[in-house]
């Protein structure tokens, strides 16, 4: 997965910025991994539950009880893998807040521009990439 990193101006605290970043960001499968006044890392975990897993293990119930169980719990202890992963700082200089995202993964761009559009801008200011 290649790595990217945005950044955006904005007049809004840090603080408010992270709090707002938890609000857009998390839902999804998005959850918050660490959080600080001015930087948070949010984590996308592959869904534990896939459809051909669930198909195997039904065939199994269906027909072999104690292979259909052990298949079954075997399925739940399994670790998530990570999918994505968004790195968010903010710095503040002056009146201006500069937010840096480093994103990696499955849809974590588009989660930080729609994040991005949430924010108000900082005049004379565009999103950077």
């Amino acid at each position: 997965m290649a790595q990217k990193t945005l950044n955006f101006t904005t007049t809004t605290s840090p603080e408010d910025v992270i709090i707002q970043a938890i609000h857009t960001i998390t839902g999804n499968r998005w959850r918050v991994e660490s959080q600080g006044s001015r930087n948070a890392i949010f984590v996308r975990e592959e869904n534990k539950f896939k459809l051909i897993n669930m198909l195997v293990v039904f065939f199994l119930l269906l027909f072999f009880v104690i292979p259909g169980l052990i298949a079954l719990v075997l399925m739940a202890l399994r670790q998530p893998r990570i999918e994505g992963r968004i790195i968010l700082t903010a710095t503040q200089n002056g009146r201006i807040t500069t937010v840096t995202a480093q994103t990696d993964g499955k849809g974590a761009e588009r989660r930080v521009q729609k994040f991005f559009a949430t924010l108000p801008a900082a005049p004379d200011a565009t999103p950077s990439m």
